[in-house]
């Protein structure tokens, strides 16, 4: 109760520069059932017309399957907008690496053999979470152990050790990528030119 009207406060008090706030719920699916109706609540205040605090819930897959539960029908009745975040393709993948290492002043082409770089985005399946996981921890062996570039050898190490984690990748995804690499070999421009593998 004396959290609800603290944040009712704060949200009275940027009237009328602003519309009220936003409340932002990130990992919501793992809310429980009462959190979440508290949430729903927040938003039956409004002033001239508009909500004072507006929500955003933030979710794994998991939370479209919570919110159809009974409990969660007034919750689920608010709800304005919807929208899910379809997985990186792989050309996608391969941008987010190279921006992501471009914004510390890094380069994709020249940290990363073009097969270590496709085993990364086929096996992370778009999912930019196990692209950031698996990356960072290439990056960090590689530093550990002074190499210079990332070869698919070392792609499979780190994903060995990265195993016990929920990371969805398989042998075979690797091979495949090893034996296209072999055979592409000859001459191939780096992969800054982003084509589709």
């Amino acid at each position: 109760q004396e959290s609800r009207l603290k944040l009712l406060d704060a949200a009275q008090s940027v009237l009328p520069e602003r519309a009220g706030l936003v409340l932002i719920a990130d990992e919501a699916h793992q809310l429980g059932a009462r959190l979440l109706e508290e949430l729903r609540c927040l938003t039956n205040h409004v002033e001239n017309g508009q909500p004072l605090i507006r929500v955003l819930l933030s979710g794994q897959l998991a939370l479209e399957e919570r919110l159809t539960e009974p409990e969660l029908h007034s919750l689920n009745y608010r709800i304005t907008c919807h929208t899910t975040l379809e997985p990186l393709s792989m050309q996608q993948s391969a941008q987010y690496v190279d921006e992501r290492l471009a914004r510390v002043g890094g380069d994709a082409c020249s940290l990363f053999v073009d097969d270590a770089l496709e085993m990364i985005c086929r096996i992370s399946d778009g999912n930019p979470r196990c692209l950031n996981q698996i990356a960072d921890a290439c990056l960090s062996l590689a530093a550990e152990t002074g190499k210079l570039t990332i070869d698919a050898p070392l792609v499979r190490l780190v994903l060995r050790d990265l195993k016990q984690l929920p990371l969805q990748w398989n042998e075979s995804a690797c091979d495949q990528v090893e034996e296209r690499s072999e055979e592409r070999r000859g001459g191939q421009e780096c992969r800054s030119r982003w084509s589709p593998y």
